[in-house]
C-alpha cells in the first residue's frame, strides 16, 4: 500500500543518486526491495513497514551502499533525512558496520555532492 505514495516521491530522492569510481549510492524504489535488503544483511530495514511508512510520508528515504564491482550484493543499507540531508543510520550485515573508517570517507564524499545538488538546485530556482 505505500508503494504507490513511495513511487510518486522518485522524483524528489533521484538527487541522491550518487557514485564515484568504488562505490555507488541508490535510493530504494518500492518496499520490496527494503523486504530484500532486510533479509540479505539481517537487519530490521525491511522486517516492519515503518521505513517504508517514512519514505511513503517524505520524512526519511532508504539507500543503498553498493560496490560498483558487484551493484548486486548488499554491502550498507542508510536511512537519510530528507528535509535536513542529513544521515540518519547506516549499516551492513547484522547492524554492523565493517570498513567503518573507508565508508566514513564514502558517505562525506556523497553527502558533499547533495550539497553540491542542492546548491545547483538553489541556483535554478533563482533564475
Amino acid at each position: 500500500k505505500y508503494d504507490r505514495q513511495i513511487r510518486k516521491r522518485l522524483k524528489e530522492v533521484k538527487m541522491y543518486l550518487w557514485e564515484d569510481k568504488n562505490y555507488m549510492i541508490v535510493p530504494a524504489a518500492k518496499c520490496e526491495e527494503l523486504m530484500r535488503e532486510g533479509r540479505a544483511l539481517h537487519h530490521c530495514v525491511g522486517a516492519s513497514d515503518t521505513y517504508m511508512k517514512r519514505m511513503a510520508a517524505g520524512t526519511s528515504w532508504i539507500l543503498f551502499l553498493r560496490r560498483k564491482e558487484d551493484p548486486e550484493e548488499p554491502y550498507y543499507t542508510i536511512e537519510i533525512d530528507v528535509k535536513e540531508d542529513g544521515i540518519l543510520q547506516w549499516y551492513s550485515e547484522y547492524d554492523r558496520k565493517p570498513d567503518r573508517g573507508k565508508i566514513e570517507k564514502v558517505l562525506k564524499k556523497f553527502k558533499e555532492s547533495v550539497k553540491r545538488k542542492r546548491a545547483q538546485e538553489a541556483k535554478q530556482e533563482i533564475a
